[in-house]
């Protein structure tokens, strides 16, 4: 047991380590400087492929988050000065990455209302086992696993807020332009 908390605990590093790097990495598509951009989004792609596994879920999430952020950097390149046509598709991107994001967060709420009403039926079951040795066992795995539900809710209320935050900023973003 003391092996799967020391993976938990890792994979958490890792995963907090990844979402800082594509947090980095979505502030950067729209730096006025592009060559400074794209050297730094590539020493982030080569960063994220450096850092050990967070779990194969949350490798695939972050990517896909890393990806869209640079497909975004290279088709902003591609076009050079943003015309008005420019503007309508950047409104545009705005949007669909608004509606992301939502979709996102929306997902994240979903995933903690579940986490929590499965601490409360952990709870409640803890209570009603019988003392003695070998429940005594149980209730201890039963502890555990409301630590670790109780844990990943927490991460997943930080990305929440994170998202949040990120969605007024397109949102802001959206408005200005």
């Amino acid at each position: 047991m003391e092996n799967g908390n020391q993976d938990n605990k890792l994979r958490l590093i890792n995963r907090v380590r990844k979402e800082a790097l594509v947090r980095t990495a979505e502030n950067l598509i729209y730096a006025p400087d592009w060559r400074t951009a794209g050297r730094a989004l590539r020493r982030i792609m080569n960063q994220l492929k450096g850092i050990p596994s967070a779990g194969e879920a949350e490798d695939g999430r972050l990517w896909a988050r890393f990806q869209s952020a640079y497909q975004i950097y290279l088709d902003r390149r591609s076009q050079g000065k943003p015309s008005n046509r420019g503007l309508r598709d950047r409104g545009a991107k705005l949007l669909d990455q608004i509606q992301q994001r939502e979709k996102q967060a929306d997902d994240l709420r979903e995933a903690i209302r579940l986490a929590q009403s499965r601490v409360v039926c952990f709870q409640e079951k803890s209570r009603d086992i019988a003392p003695g040795p070998h429940q005594q066992a149980i209730r201890d795995f039963i502890d555990d696993t409301i630590r670790r539900i109780t844990a990943d809710t927490r991460i997943k209320q930080l990305e929440l807020r994170e998202l949040d935050r990120l969605i007024a900023e397109l949102g802001d973003q959206h408005q200005e332009g």
